[in-house]
């Protein structure tokens, strides 16, 4: 019988190499190997305002969508809020909610820019309600029509 010659893998990988042109993507390539395995690349602050943004728009009944946007716009805006509750982006959302309904003062400035957003994006004058007075008859977003959808919106979050 024919003895067969063992081969060595790293013998048998830099003779394959000497006859190739190099590469510089091929290098970088090598050099990069295992970096990103079982990593996403997608950063986990991304990952969790995504998440958010996703519950938010599932969630919470808002038929022309600012106060949607608007809170999205304002957690996105507040990385370490998010970031100090990447395992549960939720709770972040959550965090934000209570501060609203525990703060008439923060309710109303909130839907001042929940009024605002929805004048920018229908190019409408808003009607902003001031504290203590009735609502325009018109407006979608009155402080008693976004604490009722904040409170629907803290519920689902603590039923989670």
């Amino acid at each position: 019988m024919a003895h067969e010659e063992q081969i060595d893998p790293a013998k048998l990988e830099k003779e394959v190499r000497a006859e190739r042109k190099f590469s510089l993507s091929e290098a970088i390539a090598r050099e990069a190997k295992g970096t990103f395995d079982g990593v996403s690349a997608v950063p986990a602050l991304t990952q969790a305002q995504n998440a958010i943004d996703l519950y938010l728009r599932d969630q919470l009944r808002d038929s022309s969508g600012a106060l949607v946007r608007t809170l999205q716009a304002r957690l996105g805006g507040n990385a370490s809020l998010v970031g100090s509750h990447l395992r549960d982006p939720l709770a972040a959302l959550e965090v934000e909610v209570r501060r609203f309904l525990d703060d008439e003062r923060k309710l109303h400035e909130l839907v001042r820019q929940v009024d605002q957003r929805y004048g920018q994006m229908f190019q409408e004058r808003p009607h902003f309600q001031k504290p203590g007075e009735e609502p325009h008859p018109d407006d979608e977003y009155t402080h008693a029509s976004v604490r009722a959808a904040l409170e629907e919106l803290r519920a689902r979050l603590d039923a989670r």
